[in-house]
């Protein structure tokens, strides 16, 4: 349940990205963004605490955290992914489309095997930290394809 919570947080910042980008792209009938890489809103008010708030955070906070830290990350993924999207045309969108949304499906399994701790308290930043470490991962994969291309 925790692990789900988790991951749908992951994508928040994506949304804002998402909405912008889908709203400048709204005439075409394409579908840019694939569905799995929409999320929720983390609370503005708890968002502020963690960020201004004084003294040492708690292991809640702490997670709540980490959580930004790869809503960030996924955010600069979008970004990376809409850069590359743009770039092409007709079959090679498609394509990458489709890998992008093989990679989402797959993203839960992949984070959860790169989390150290899979049970207990820790579990949940654990899980974010990796996260973190895989979207990042994800985003440099394509910054490398994206170099290939324009370098062509």
């Amino acid at each position: 349940m925790l692990k789900n919570v988790v991951f749908m947080v992951l994508s928040a910042a994506g949304i804002f990205w998402a909405g912008c980008i889908c709203e400048r792209i709204s005439s075409s009938k394409e579908r840019v963004v694939p569905e799995a890489w929409e999320g929720t809103m983390m609370d503005s008010a708890m968002v502020e605490h963690i960020l201004l708030g004084g003294g040492e955070l708690d292991q809640a906070q702490l997670t709540v955290r980490s959580a930004l830290e790869a809503e960030v990350a996924d955010a600069h993924l979008l970004r990376t992914y809409v850069r590359l999207w743009e770039s092409m045309s007709g079959y090679d969108r498609q394509r990458l489309y489709a890998e992008q949304a093989r990679w989402l499906e797959r993203r839960p399994a992949l984070v959860y095997q790169r989390s150290e701790y899979t049970e207990g308290s820790i579990s949940a930043m654990s899980y974010n930290m990796a996260a973190t470490v895989v979207i990042k991962e994800r985003r440099e994969a394509l910054l490398r394809y994206y170099r290939s291309i324009a370098s062509r």
